[in-house]
């Protein structure tokens, strides 16, 4: 997962690339790219410049890893598999989600709307997932979004009770209360009706007919 906006990689020559190999970088960096085009003063830092290689690296990480699933389909195919691909896709988006929004100072100092581009590279790599996995999160009820920001709230609470001077047994109190909350919220996520989904692959038979 990208941690940083991939704002800083923007050359036309990578774009190229990616958009032959991975449609999630590209629509990202295409976004990315229309963003710095329009907003140049946010163009600052010429090191990230050399990022291109960088990312060409991890995105074929993520091609070898969908060719590797797809060669071994019994990995996804039983109801275990649609169980742990929805349990880890939701742990990668609640991550970043609330990592994230921890660090809208860093995100706005780029001229984005942090949670604006968090949702974007969870509905495009959603996209992208669902090629492979055979269920995924449904994004795209209006819930799913309501319970990511509710835990962005009772994260920020969470940190607030840190700070606070309250003694430590009602610091603990309080944080039993709140780390309640936030699991409820992500279960809730969890048990919302997934999507089927997952790319059809032919057998040797079905080749050879």
């Amino acid at each position: 997962m990208l941690r940083f906006p991939i704002s800083f990689i923007y050359s036309t020559k990578w774009r190229l690339l990616t958009q032959k190999t991975n449609p999630v970088v590209a629509e990202i960096c295409s976004l990315m790219s229309r963003h710095l085009k329009e907003n140049s003063e946010y163009q600052r830092y010429p090191i990230f410049k050399y990022f291109e290689n960088w990312c060409q690296d991890e995105n074929r990480h993520g091609d070898f890893f969908s060719a590797l699933m797809k060669a071994q389909p019994q990995f996804l195919n039983d109801w275990q598999a649609k169980l742990w691909s929805r349990s880890f896709c939701l742990s990668v988006y609640v991550t970043m989600y609330l990592n994230d929004c921890q660090r809208t100072t860093f995100y706005e100092g780029n001229g984005l709307d942090t949670k604006e581009f968090d949702m974007h590279f969870i509905i495009e790599t959603n996209r992208t997932t669902a090629r492979i996995f055979r269920a995924v999160l449904d994004i795209a009820n209006p819930e799913f979004k309501r319970k990511l920001d509710r835990m962005v709230e009772i994260n920020e609470q969470l940190f607030a009770v840190g700070q606070s001077e309250d003694i430590p047994f009602v610091k603990n109190f309080k944080r039993i209360l709140l780390i309640a909350a936030l699991a409820s919220e992500l279960l809730a996520a969890y048990l919302m009706k997934p999507i089927e989904s997952g790319s059809f692959i032919l057998t040797q038979s079905q080749l050879h007919s």
